[in-house]
């Protein structure tokens, strides 16, 4: 099970989403549930692991939304079930050099509201 992360701030000077440029496409921090693991405390490893956010930084919001796909991987068909949480981190958080698994992150940018 894969998790998606929705990430917004709501501060003063930003609002947005949080996503990131991998290979060359965009996605949303995520990544699978490790043994014995709830979706909050996989979400706050991921977002510390991929992006260097401190989990006190992080408050953790609702349960948004939730996608599956169907696909090969190692040469078998799997289903890849994503479940999309918000969670509000002020961009100063986001510190990319305290990335455990940076996941070879390009870029990441917030993307603002119309």
């Amino acid at each position: 099970m894969r998790h998606g992360f929705s990430s917004r701030s709501q501060g003063h000077r930003y609002a947005g989403w949080l996503d990131w440029c991998r290979e060359g496409f965009w996605a949303t921090p995520g990544g699978s549930l490790e043994g014995g693991e709830d979706h909050a405390t996989a979400i706050l490893r991921e977002l510390g692991e991929e992006l260097g956010i401190d989990e006190t930084a992080i408050e953790l919001g609702v349960h948004l939304a939730n996608r599956s796909a169907d696909h090969l991987a190692g040469g078998r068909e799997v289903r890849q079930v994503e479940r999309y949480f918000l969670a509000r981190v002020s961009p100063a958080d986001v510190i990319p050099a305290y990335a455990t698994q940076p996941d070879n992150i390009r870029e990441y940018r917030w993307w603002t509201e119309t």
